[in-house]
């Protein structure tokens, strides 16, 4: 579990600084200096292009991570793993590209009148949807190989590094809006090469490709596992919009800014979690491949207990600390301060699953998470309906943590029952416990400079929490993972 902690530690640190990066960029840069439809335009571009290329690679971000066990021999370059992933990717290109032909006039007639700037530039929808096949696939191969750091770095990091150093020349240079979006889009395509020559340069680019090796039940299950999971895929981006969509039906759009900017917030505590799931995906497909019931118990049990101690500590940072949320946002956000809190509780709800969504998805019952993922559609639906008339935007964020306690607590049981693994465990319990007295204490400080009353409340908060969290040793891991890199610190002073 190091090793995982180590990545995940290094991922999320990498997540954090480009989400700080992508802040600057989107949230202030942007809107500052590029005309509203030249936002859009890169955006539409973007989500075309992020859909297509998932539906090229054909699922290949699940199907790579949990066959590669059964593909897995260095010496044959794994059995042609990353060739048949590339083949079917081809085959998913081609059949792109004829429906993009085919649709591309109607698309430009469809939008020539209202968006202009995105009809003119529709055709980079096209090579971006390529290069992000690619980075789907590189990605997928390299978190299969235990190296899950690299695609954040590049994508997280680095990628939005050099979308902000593009914008400030820009800025400095003032050339054209199409020469900025040929070269934004061109950053994307310079990530992948860069992935490309990461793999070749580490001699992990195997281009054999073994025929013999792919048998009839090898390829269906493969088939069955990527369609599913890019079913899977569609319908958690079509979850993750229907409160925004029902919120514009009910309130209005005005209030969907609102409540978008203050669930932004909350999805801060999600990416440990994404990270952890990302580092400890491969090490599941192996547990299950090899039919290890007891390692996938323990990797689950451990996931949820990191996963769990970390959002406690994000999400009581964050709520603790709402006056200065507030205080850096407009006046009239004030409206939404319990989508900070609901939002808040239904992330940290995810994270007591631990893997059991992994584990899932790459067991014999992965065709079952799409109907998870239906029931949860329809059950976001049925709260919003009724919860957004009776208390507006936190009926909405209410209606994401009822939502999702339901979903977890149904999919968590059925694991459960299926396969005997129950992600919860006492350590739990003491968190949550030292967690409560911990913001008691810390709620009691009150200073009236809100930037001085930031530090003071989160330094007593961490300190209360750390103290008897380290002390008793109630995250082995984190125990290890503090001790082991002061070690390292004072070995190089």
């Amino acid at each position: 579990m190091s090793e995982i902690s180590r990545q995940s530690f290094k991922s999320s640190i990498y997540s954090y600084l480009g989400t700080i990066i992508g802040f600057i960029t989107v949230g202030y840069i942007f809107p500052r200096y590029l005309l509203p439809e030249e936002i859009g335009v890169i955006k539409l571009i973007r989500d075309y292009a992020n859909i297509a290329g998932y539906l090229v690679a054909f699922g290949a971000g699940t199907t790579i991570i949990r066959f590669f066990p059964q593909f897995q021999n260095e010496k044959n370059g794994h059995n042609g793993l990353l060739t048949t992933s590339m083949s079917l990717a081809i085959i998913g290109l081609i059949v792109f590209s004829i429906l993009f032909i085919l649709g591309q006039e109607w698309l430009i007639e469809r939008n020539q009148e209202k968006s202009p700037l995105f009809s003119e530039y529709l055709n980079l929808i096209y090579p971006t949807t390529i290069a992000l096949t690619l980075f789907i696939i590189f990605d997928a191969f390299y978190i299969a190989i235990k190296r899950s750091t690299t695609g954040i770095f590049l994508r997280d990091f680095f990628q939005r590094s050099l979308i902000l150093l593009l914008i400030l020349v820009y800025l400095v240079y003032q050339f054209k809006i199409g020469l900025l979006i040929y070269l934004y889009f061109g950053i994307l395509w310079l990530v992948s090469l860069i992935y490309l020559i990461r793999i070749y340069s580490t001699n992990r680019l195997y281009f054999k490709q073994r025929f013999s090796f792919l048998n009839k039940k090898l390829v269906y299950s493969m088939s069955s596992v990527g369609a599913f999971s890019i079913l899977n895929q569609l319908g958690a981006n079509l979850a993750q919009r229907l409160d925004i969509i029902m919120i514009n039906e009910f309130i209005g759009e005005a209030m969907v800014g609102i409540y978008a900017t203050l669930f932004y917030y909350s999805s801060l505590i999600r990416i440990p979690t994404i990270n952890i799931n990302r580092a400890v995906s491969s090490h599941i497909s192996q547990s299950v491949h090899d039919a290890d019931s007891n390692k996938l118990s323990e990797l689950n049990k451990k996931t949820a207990l990191n996963q769990f101690l970390i959002g406690v500590v994000l999400f009581c940072g964050i709520w603790i600390n709402r006056s200065f949320v507030f205080h850096i946002l407009p006046d009239s956000y004030i409206i939404g301060e319990y989508v900070l809190l609901y939002a808040g509780l239904a992330e940290v709800l995810r994270t007591l699953t631990g893997s059991t969504n992994t584990i899932l998805a790459y067991s014999k019952y992965y065709r079952h998470n799409f109907l998870f993922m239906i029931g949860y559609a329809m059950i976001i639906v049925v709260f919003n309906y009724f919860l957004i008339p009776l208390y507006g935007l936190s009926g909405a964020a209410m209606a994401t943590a009822l939502s999702a306690l339901v979903l977890h607590i149904s999919k968590t049981s059925y694991v459960y029952i299926r396969l005997k693994m129950n992600p919860l465990s006492l350590p739990m319990l003491w968190i949550a416990l030292i967690a409560i007295v911990a913001f008691g204490i810390a709620s009691m400080f009150q200073i009236n400079n809100v930037y001085i009353d930031f530090l003071c409340r989160s330094t007593i908060f961490l300190g209360l929490f750390a103290l008897p969290v380290l002390y008793f040793k109630i995250s082995p891991d984190l125990n290890y993972f503090i001790l082991n890199n002061w070690n390292k610190l004072k070995r190089k002073l």
